[in-house]
């Protein structure tokens, strides 16, 4: 066979085993099974096993506290969306630097309420302490009346409130503590309810 022949016949070089090509002499990659298990760098890692999405540990604070339903809940997620760790290491970060910044937002407004409550003429300075001692004793004495009242006021942002600070405040200036005398017209047989204390005129 002359060269001219064999030019006309295409490329005849010998071809490693299993590889294929497009007719043109150029070798077409072979497709890589998505579901195999890939190492850091995309390639197979052959017979070696993911690590179950059950047993990853995550870098979170020891002060921060888990929600372990959430944490179970976004496992889940990851199993079933087949989420390499490293991309969950990553959406734990942000969600942990999340939580960091909106505790110390919170600190902020706490110590910007409590300043606001010591600079008052009224209930802070020296007052302040007996202040906050009348409040949580009237918030007491109204929870036994009406359970749950505490629960209600729990959160941060709603009994550290200055304002709920001086609600409560004027309702122990107008209730009273057990400590001071019954007033001139209470009915025989003890002290006016709290409503009425607080409320003179109502019926």
């Amino acid at each position: 066979m002359t060269t001219e022949s064999a030019n006309n016949q295409g490329d005849v070089t010998p071809k490693a085993e299993g590889e294929a090509t497009a007719g043109t002499g150029t070798p077409v990659a072979q497709p890589v099974d998505a579901q195999a298990p890939t190492g850091q760098e995309g390639q197979p890692n052959g017979d070696q096993q993911p690590e179950s999405v059950e047993s990853w540990k995550f870098d979170i604070p020891e002060e921060m506290p888990i929600h372990q339903a959430m944490l179970d809940g976004f496992l889940g997620v990851a199993k079933e969306l087949q989420l390499p760790k490293a991309q969950a290491d990553k959406l734990v970060g942000f969600y942990v630097q999340q939580q960091q910044a909106e505790q110390e937002q919170l600190t902020q407004i706490l110590s910007g309420w409590q300043d606001d409550l010591k600079n008052d003429p009224k209930i802070g300075g020296d007052k302040f302490d007996e202040t906050i001692a009348a409040v949580r004793q009237t918030m007491d004495k109204l929870n036994e009346q009406i359970p749950g009242l505490k629960e209600a006021f729990s959160s941060p942002l709603i009994g550290n409130n200055p304002q709920v600070i001086r609600l409560f405040h004027l309702i122990h200036s107008r209730i009273g503590d057990d400590n001071n005398p019954p007033p001139a017209d209470t009915a025989p047989g003890g002290q006016l309810p709290p409503e009425r204390r607080m409320f003179p005129g109502m019926n």
